[in-house]
């Protein structure tokens, strides 16, 4: 959780890590650090549209939406969530990934879309609706074919928004859903629907109003995590906390890694291998063209 309500929990982790990490992979922030601070997730001053989209598609209330071609036949749909920092550096490199593997990937700003969503009038927010939608605006604008399988992904705050989709979902509306440091707060002032899994949270009010959620009843579809064991910004025992007994979902412990995930060989084989296991054979006739 990214909030003062772990303080004690981050620094029982601080304790458990006070060796070196290898030289290679940055020193996790402090857990005296303010909860809304994320330095390895910071926001940069202005993010740049990445020159390896294939298609930027302006798709309220996510915003500008940054679309990459896969490589080869097309095996589904990636809608990918970005963290704190927005769609940029180190979530990028993630999605050029997923989309050398097959993936159509839609990248968008999280904080952008929770703000957007937070200042809307109306009830509940059910994200898992939302990207459904996100989804079938791109498959639209793209004239992807039908049937194409959907799938989640996301990084820190996007991993929670990973989360909560699955758990609104009903059965059949994605193909699963990747997270990537998991914590089960946002930064956010409504309530989420509870959806076909009876998601539910408490409200937490200091220093800011904002849900935590608690472990659903029932996910929409396969739920794969990504957990470094040196992160403490995340506390590592969510991740399991949240999955055991679960069916469908499973966890890939990180060794070295803390919340930035800032040395690709410590995680990429587990990405690569998280999302192999959501993935359908290649389909057969499907255009990789952005133009069609």
């Amino acid at each position: 959780m990214r909030t003062p309500l772990l303080l004690a929990a981050l620094a029982c982790a601080q304790a458990a890590a006070a060796s070196a990490p290898p030289p290679d992979e940055p020193a996790p922030p402090s857990a005296s650090a303010p909860a809304q601070a994320h330095p390895a997730d910071a926001r940069p001053a202005k993010n740049v549209p990445d020159p390896a989209a294939a298609r930027l598609i302006e798709a309220p209330p996510f915003g500008l939406v940054t679309v990459y071609a896969p490589q080869g036949a097309a095996r589904g749909l990636l809608l990918f969530a970005s963290g704190d920092g927005g769609w940029n550096l180190g979530v990028r490199d993630m999605a050029h990934t997923a989309a050398a593997q097959g993936l159509w990937v839609a990248g968008f700003d999280t904080p952008k879309f929770l703000k957007t969503v937070d200042a809307a009038a109306g009830g509940c927010t059910d994200s898992a609706a939302l990207l459904a939608q996100l989804a079938a605006r791109v498959e639209r604008d793209l004239g992807l074919p039908r049937g194409l399988p959907v799938l989640l992904a996301g990084y820190s705050s996007g991993a929670t928004l990973v989360y909560a989709a699955l758990a609104q979902a009903p059965q059949g509306t994605f193909a699963g859903g990747l997270s990537l440091g998991f914590c089960p707060d946002l930064m956010f002032h409504r309530s989420f629907c509870p959806g076909a899994g009876h998601l539910t949270s408490f409200m937490q009010t200091t220093p800011f109003r904002s849900p935590v959620f608690n472990r659903a009843d029932r996910l929409g579809a396969p739920w794969r995590v990504l957990q470094g064991d040196i992160d403490q910004v995340c506390a590592p025992h969510y991740a399991p906390d949240y999955t055991q007994g679960m069916d469908g979902a499973k966890v890939w412990p990180l060794p070295h890694v803390g919340h930035g995930f800032g040395v690709p060989h410590h995680w990429m084989p587990q990405y690569l291998e998280a999302l192999e296991s959501l993935l359908p054979a290649p389909y057969a006739n499907m255009t990789t063209s952005p133009d069609r």
